[in-house]
């Protein structure tokens, strides 16, 4: 789902997420899935513990072995990675990228996990939000009835298609959107 722009030897999410599977005789959370954040620096300490030092934290590096056998109870609020030309630190919602030359990016992980929509230099409001979370391409898959096609912006799921056939009292628009993609609210009255 990563642009090849945004893979290995990047600071996007693509070149920078690696899972990490961890196995062994003291590991006691079978088929968990844990959302802390852990750093390549923290192998040191994990490492050292395993093998007896009783430490937690050694410099920059903090042991992730008492997860193990418990969900995080103290997790590391941020990750730093830096490549030759920028770097980028994130916690667990949100990621800034840094880049020499001046540019930045900002983006909500949770909502954005493939980094599509720059934050910066745009409004955060909900109906800001809700324009950037769908996007319009031309669709001549049947020939002779061209139509626009109604995709996800972060993961180009197909959400359904837009006709310029609707009433011409309205918008001249008709709809076909998929249900699965409907969230229907109750009007609230004022």
């Amino acid at each position: 789902p990563y642009s090849r722009l945004k893979v290995k030897g990047s600071l996007y999410q693509g070149g920078v997420n690696v899972p990490m599977i961890v196995s062994g005789s003291n590991v006691n959370r079978l088929g968990e899935r844990e959302d802390a954040l852990i750093h390549t620096t923290d192998l040191f300490a994990t490492i050292a513990n395993i093998t007896g030092v009783t430490v937690s934290e050694i410099y920059n590096s903090k042991s992730f072995y008492p997860q193990f056998t418990a969900a995080a109870n103290e997790d590391r609020s941020y990750v730093y990675t830096e490549i030759l030309d920028g770097f980028a630190i994130r916690n667990a919602t949100y990621k800034l990228i840094k880049y020499d030359n001046g540019a930045e990016e900002f983006y909500n992980l949770v909502m954005d996990p493939y980094e599509q929509s720059n934050l910066i230099g745009t409004t955060l409001s909900a109906e800001a939000a809700n324009e950037k979370a769908i996007k319009y391409e031309e669709d001549n898959s049947i020939f002779g009835r061209p139509r626009t096609e109604i995709l996800c912006a972060s993961c180009d799921g197909h959400l359904g298609h837009v006709f310029e056939d609707g009433p011409k009292e309205k918008t001249g628009l008709r709809y076909c959107v998929n249900s699965i993609s409907i969230d229907f609210d109750k009007e609230k009255n004022n």
